[in-house]
């Protein structure tokens, strides 16, 4: 008896999964690297603070059905951006496309764990010059879309990657050429 309400049970829920599958919104995003100028960290620092941020975002977002875009919110830390249905222009169309470049404050972001990059010590810089940390981050996106009688919201995560230059290296290489 047990095992017939428990089959009903799941079935009922694959159910309703594969009937709210078939309305999924689409939200997709990429970001690119953020460069942070770093100045050169006493030997043995291993924790790297980082200075205001410039984030370039874009996202594409589509509702589905007869659903449009109440609004789409970027978030980075403390920093939120948001555009509401009269700025993404969608009563007329259900897709969206949205480059925006979001400042990120210092102190915002929480240090970086690294070794050994833009260290100085008695014998002088290390070599490291540039690194890249991938996924170091995220950036929250949420798409409302909405009707006259529904509102549904999607969520995706997208990875911020951070390029870390070497002040000192950088203008040393500017001198010599």
């Amino acid at each position: 008896m047990h095992r017939k309400h428990l089959s009903l049970f799941i079935f009922s829920l694959l159910a309703i999964g594969a009937a709210h599958g078939e309305n999924q919104h689409r939200l997709t995003g990429t970001v690119r690297a953020a460069t942070a100028e770093i100045s050169p960290q006493p030997a043995g620092r291993r924790l790297v603070s980082l200075p205001e941020l410039e984030f370039q975002v874009h996202v594409d977002a589509t509702c589905q059905g007869n659903m449009y875009a109440e609004s789409l919110t970027i978030s980075i830390a403390d920093t939120i951006e948001t555009h509401d249905a009269a700025t993404l222009n969608t009563k007329k169309s259900s897709e969206i496309a949205i480059d925006t470049t979001i400042q990120v404050a210092s102190g915002q972001l929480a240090p970086i764990p690294v070794e050994r990059f833009c260290t100085s010590d008695g014998d002088g810089m290390t070599a490291t010059k540039e690194l890249l940390l991938s996924e170091a981050f995220a950036a929250t996106v949420s798409l409302r879309c909405t009707t006259d009688n529904a509102q549904t919201v999607s969520y995706a995560s997208l990875p911020l990657d951070i390029r870390l230059v070497c002040a000192l290296v950088k203008n040393s290489d500017a001198v010599t050429d």
